[in-house]
């Protein structure tokens, strides 16, 4: 309550029973990533004077995405900034990847997160072929990481 005293005619304020209002588990924020909206809600009450932050895992939202959003309380009110979401490269989407003229696609066999690689054989592109190479993702981009396939050598007799 603020209380207003009128005293020798002038009006003073006390705000001493003011405080500045906490976000509380109970609201709501709907947090959109990659094209995928869910509604968060704080996992703890946090502070409403100035603003307060609370990390969240990206991929409780859009399981295609690695890295941390925020929810951010400032006086009560609850927003969120998803800038820390950063797209995986999924199972799903394959990369065309030749080796001596013959061309397959290859997924990754896990999502890979961004800045992630794994070994794929040169067999499974040509059969004419061994050693590795390694697929990459970078922001969701699937790539062969350098020096690509070059690694690949043709099989000896």
């Amino acid at each position: 309550d603020i209380v207003i005293p009128c005293s020798f005619g002038l009006l003073t304020a006390s705000y001493a029973g003011c405080a500045a209002s906490p976000c509380t588990t109970t609201d709501t924020e709907e947090v959109t990533v990659g094209g995928v909206a869910k509604t968060l809600s704080p996992l703890q009450q946090m502070p409403g004077g100035g603003t307060s932050t609370r990390s969240r895992q990206c991929s409780e939202v859009n399981p295609l995405y690695s890295g941390t959003l925020q929810l951010l309380c400032s006086f009560g009110d609850l927003t969120h900034d998803v800038t820390g979401c950063i797209p995986k490269c999924p199972t799903t989407t394959p990369l065309s990847v030749t080796v001596d003229g013959t061309s397959v696609d290859i997924a990754p066999t896990v999502d890979l997160t961004s800045g992630t690689s794994e070994a794929r054989l040169c067999s499974e592109v040509n059969s004419g072929y061994e050693g590795t190479y390694r697929l990459g993702c970078t922001a969701g981009v699937l790539g062969l990481v350098d020096p690509g396939v070059e690694t690949c050598t043709e099989k000896g007799c």
